[in-house]
């Protein structure tokens, strides 16, 4: 908001640390009410999938992802940040 722009801090990657150490175990989960009971399965069936590659159970290559539909990238900010 240009009426905060004085009152702006300049962030440094150290000053919030803690912020940052939750924020990388942190994943979005774009849901919508009006996903269908099967899209909504498949988001479930396909976060199960990542945890165990995440957690090491199973390779990349042996894991199967189910198409769960397009995630709208207008309602979410999907831009990384490099510090």
């Amino acid at each position: 908001m240009p009426a905060n722009a004085s009152v702006a801090e300049p962030y440094s990657r150290d000053m919030c640390a803690r912020s940052l150490e939750i924020l990388n175990r942190t994943i979005l989960v774009p849901t919508h009410p009006e996903h269908s009971a099967q899209e909504i399965a498949d988001i479930i069936y396909n976060i199960k999938a990542a945890t165990r590659v995440a957690l090491g159970h199973v390779k990349t290559a042996e894991v199967n992802v189910r198409n769960a539909g397009a995630v709208d990238a207008t309602k979410y900010d999907l831009k990384v940040v490099s510090w």
